[in-house]
């Protein structure tokens, strides 16, 4: 069996994107020393991925005003995959932030992702 086989799920990748800061909005405030606005793009950079996405751990954390429950995936991509540290991926109902990718053996990829669902 093929590795490309073992890559069941499809996902789509989007890259955080830097906006410049816009001067029209700053109400007569210099915004020159503020860092430029970080966002997701509203389209996918990366559409229909193959993937395989499995759950690793999850933890409650209780705060207030509502307790937070942490959940940690690894992902493996092929090795010629565009993800990046802080992607955002969206399979299905899950959305993920990836963080630092590692090339395992110049094979494939494997990614740790995260995410935070308020209870």
């Amino acid at each position: 069996m093929s590795y490309e086989k073992l890559l069941t799920d499809r996902c789509e990748i989007f890259h955080l994107s830097q906006k410049a800061n816009d001067d029209s909005k700053s109400f007569g405030i210099s915004i020159e020393n503020l860092p430029d606005v970080i966002e997701y793009g509203e389209e996918a950079d990366i559409k229909d991925v193959k993937c395989y996405i499995t759950k690793r751990s999850e933890s409650v954390s209780q705060g207030e005003p509502q307790n937070v429950m942490i959940q940690s995936y690894l992902v493996h991509f092929r090795k010629n995959t565009d993800v990046r540290n802080q992607d955002k991926l969206i399979s299905g109902d899950i959305v993920l932030i990836l963080q630092e990718p590692k090339t395992i053996k110049n094979h494939h990829i494997e990614v740790e992702a995260f995410r935070k669902v308020v209870l």
